[in-house]
C-alpha cells in the first residue's frame, strides 16, 4: 500500500500531517498555550457543491483503478488474467444479444405499427409520408428509451450470477471468499462499463431516427401501390385449410365474366349462388393465412368488374341484398377503382343491357349504398361526372341523359349538402343535350 494511496483513501491523514509539522519543536503537548497555537491553526471557509460532478466522478474513477491495481498487485497474476478475459467474453455476449435481438426486435415492432398507422381512405394517400414522418422523433424516442431499459434489465438480472458462476470454475481453488466476491465486483462493473459504451455510441437517438425515416418512406411508398395490402391485416384467427382457396374463387370470377362479357353466353346463375360467392370470398379473406398481395389485389378488381358485369346483364339478379353484402366486403377490401365506377367503359358497358330500366335501378341503389358508406366521397364522384361531362364535349359518350336522372335521383334521396353539385351537372348535361 503505498503512501500515495493511503491519503487518497483517507484525505484527513493529509491534515493530521499538517498539524503534526506544525507542532513546536521541543515542547510536549501539554506544553503548548492555546493562545500561542490558536493563530497557526487554518480556517476553512464552507464553500457550495461544485454543480459539475466530472471532476469528481474523474477523481472516483481514479480512485476506483488505483484500489483495483492495488487488489491486483497483491493477486497472481492469473487472477487478473481471468477476470479480464471473463469481463472481455460477457461484456461480448450481451452486446451480441443487444444488437442480434433487441435493437431488431424493436424495429419490426416499430415497422409494424407504422403499416398499421396508415390510412385507407384513398384522397388520404398524398399525405400518407407526411403523417408517417410526423411519428417518427416519437417512436424513435420510445425505442431508445425500450432498449435502455431492457439493457439495464439484462444487466441487474443476469450478470452478477454469471460471473460467480464463471469465477468459481475458472478461480483456483484456494482462491478467498473476500477475493472472489472482489473479483465479481470488479467484472460486472467492467460489463457494465463496456456495454453502456457501446449502447452509448451505436444505439442512439441518431441512428433510430434514420432507421425509421427510411421504413416511413418505404411504407408510405408501398401504401401508394398496394394500399388494401399495407393498411390492413385481412387474417384473423385461425388458418382454416379446408376452405376455400382463393384461387378457385378468382376462377369463378373470371370465367363468369368472360363467359357474360365476351362468350356472350348465359348463365344459370342466381341471387342465392352470387350471395354464396360474396360469402366465401369474406370467409376467404379473414380465414386463409396464404393469401398473398397478388390474390387481394385480384380480389379488388374482379370482385368490382363482376358486380357491375352482373348488374348490366343479369340485374334481375342483383337485389338490394346482393349490393349490400358486396358494399359491406368492400368496406374490408376496398377496390382503389371504386371512386371511378362512373366512367366512360361503364356507361359503353350498360348499353348492352337487356333491361336498361333495371340495370339503372341497380346503379343508383349501389351508388347511393357506396356514398352513405363512405366508400364513395361525394367529391370523387363530383369529379367522375365532370370528367363525363368533359369528354362528352370532345366525343359522344351514351346514356349521358340517364346518367342525369340517375344523379338527380341519388341527391334526391341522399338530401345531403355535399350533393348540391348534381344540379348544376344536370343542367349543364340538359344544355349539352338541348345544342346537340
Amino acid at each position: 500500500v503505498t503512501p500515495g494511496l493511503v491519503m487518497q483513501c483517507c484525505p484527513w491523514v493529509g491534515e493530521v500531517k499538517t498539524v503534526l509539522q506544525q507542532w513546536e519543536g521541543g515542547k510536549k503537548g501539554s506544553q503548548l498555550s492555546l493562545d500561542k497555537v490558536e493563530g497557526t491553526y487554518r480556517k476553512i471557509t464552507p464553500l457550495a457543491a461544485p454543480l459539475d460532478r466530472k471532476d469528481k466522478l474523474d477523481k472516483e474513477a481514479l480512485l476506483q483503478s488505483h484500489l483495483e491495481e492495488n487488489f491486483f498487485h497483491n493477486q497472481p497474476k492469473s487472477l487478473r488474467r481471468t477476470v479480464e478475459y471473463l469481463s472481455e467474453r460477457l461484456a461480448s455476449n450481451i452486446i451480441k444479444k443487444i444488437r442480434q435481438d433487441f435493437v431488431p426486435a424493436e424495429r419490426t415492432a416499430v415497422v409494424e405499427a407504422l403499416k398499421l398507422s396508415v390510412p385507407s381512405v384513398p384522397e388520404q394517400a398524398d399525405t400518407i409520408q407526411a403523417q408517417l414522418l410526423a411519428k417518427v422523433t416519437q417512436l424513435a424516442t420510445a425505442s431508445l428509451l425500450k432498449i435502455k431499459s431492457t439493457t439495464q434489465s439484462l444487466l441487474n438480472t443476469t450478470l452478477q450470477p454469471d460471473c460467480q458462476a464463471t469465477l468459481d470454475l475458472l478461480l483456483a481453488s484456494d482462491t478467498s471468499l473476500a477475493a472472489k466476491k472482489t473479483c465479481t465486483a470488479i467484472a460486472v462493473r467492467t460489463v457494465g462499463e463496456k456495454v453502456w459504451q457501446w449502447v452509448g455510441q451505436h444505439v442512439s437517438m441518431t441512428y433510430f431516427t434514420r432507421e425509421y425515416q427510411g421504413e416511413a418512406e418505404r411504407v408510405a411508398r408501398q401504401a401508394l401501390k398496394e394500399p388494401a395490402v399495407v393498411t390492413s391485416s385481412l387474417f384473423k384467427g385461425k388458418h382454416y385449410p379446408d376452405g376455400i382457396p382463393p384461387s378457385e374463387l378468382l376462377i369463378t370470377m373470371k370465367n363468369q365474366l368472360k363467359a357474360l362479357l365476351v362468350d356472350i353466353t348465359p348463365l344459370p346463375l342466381t341471387t342465392i349462388s352470387i350471395l354464396t360467392v360474396i360469402s366465401q370470398t369474406k370467409t376467404c379473406l379473414t380465414t386463409r393465412a396464404d393469401l398473398t398481395p397478388l390474390a387481394i389485389r385480384g380480389f379488388e378488381t374482379f370482385t368490382l368488374d363482376w358486380l357491375l358485369a352482373l348488374l348490366v346483364l343479369q340485374p334481375e339478379n342483383v337485389t338490394d341484398q346482393v349490393v349490400e353484402e358486396m358494399v359491406s366486403l368492400w368496406t374490408t377490401l376496398t377496390p382503389p377503382q371504386l371512386v371511378n365506377v362512373l366512367c366512360s367503359r361503364n356507361l359503353m358497358l350498360l348499353t348492352r343491357s337487356p333491361n336498361p330500366d333495371l340495370s339503372w335501378s341497380r346503379l343508383q341503389f349501389l351508388i347511393v349504398s357506396l356514398v352513405q358508406s363512405g366508400l364513395l366521397p361525394s367529391i370523387a364522384l363530383e369529379d367522375s361526372c365532370l370528367t363525363l361531362l368533359q369528354l362528352s364535349q370532345l366525343d359522344t359518350i351514351p346514356n349521358m341523359v340517364r346518367l342525369s336522372s340517375c344523379l338527380t335521383e341519388v341527391a334526391r334521396i341522399l338530401n345531403r349538402e355535399d350533393m348540391e353539385w348534381v344540379q348544376l351537372v344536370v343542367q349543364e348535361l340538359q344544355e349539352e343535350q338541348d345544342s346537340e
